[in-house]
């Protein structure tokens, strides 16, 4: 979480997705590169634009919570983070 620990959000929403259970743990827990590759993904696009990655994140939060079975978080942040950034 070095990248961006200064920012109060990342560490929230981090810590939110992670409240998630294993199914996300699996993805982000098992691996420190995946973990670090996601972390950095998100702390890049909240410098360039915050308010569409606190949107991102939300909205991820909630297909988490959605699906018994995810894909790779950095799939779905990407996926969802163009959706909301082309609107």
């Amino acid at each position: 979480m070095d990248h961006c620990s200064h920012v109060f959000f990342s560490q929230y929403m981090l810590e939110a997705l992670f409240s998630r259970g294993a199914i996300v743990k699996d993805y982000l827990l098992t691996d420190v590169k995946s973990r670090d590759i996601f972390v950095k993904l998100i702390c890049d696009k909240y410098r360039e634009h915050s308010k569409v990655v606190l949107e991102v994140m939300e909205r991820l939060l909630v297909e988490v919570d959605e699906r018994l079975d995810i894909q790779s978080p950095s799939r779905i942040f990407t996926r969802i983070y163009e959706q909301v950034a082309n609107v």
